[in-house]
């Protein structure tokens, strides 16, 4: 949610509003757990932090958490490999637990 959203990004340094922004609506069904999104039609930039974490992971940076991000974020932090964020997700919770110790 917003909280975990707004320490990533403090992590990260990216703008801290507690929201993934600009983010392709195609994607919102398969992904119930991400709840502090901005879904757009059509995304002009992407989200200063996907890229972030896109960067870590790492992934195409392109701002946006389709399924291939989500899958190398999932390899990342050693979670199943599906390319989905379900509620609740396996990949959220090790997120916070990864972030608590930043």
């Amino acid at each position: 949610g917003p909280k975990t959203v707004r320490r990533l990004q403090e992590i990260f340094g990216t703008p801290v509003d507690g929201v993934i922004s600009d983010q392709y609506i195609m994607y919102r069904d398969d992904n119930p757990g991400l709840v502090a999104v901005e879904w757009v039609r059509e995304p002009q930039y992407g989200s200063a932090l996907v890229r972030a974490l896109q960067e870590m992971v790492p992934a195409d940076i392109d701002g946006v958490i389709g399924p291939d991000t989500i899958r190398r974020m999932q390899a990342y932090f050693g979670t199943p490999m599906d390319g989905c964020i379900s509620g609740p997700s396996a990949l959220i919770m090790a997120v916070q637990n990864w972030a608590n110790t930043k």
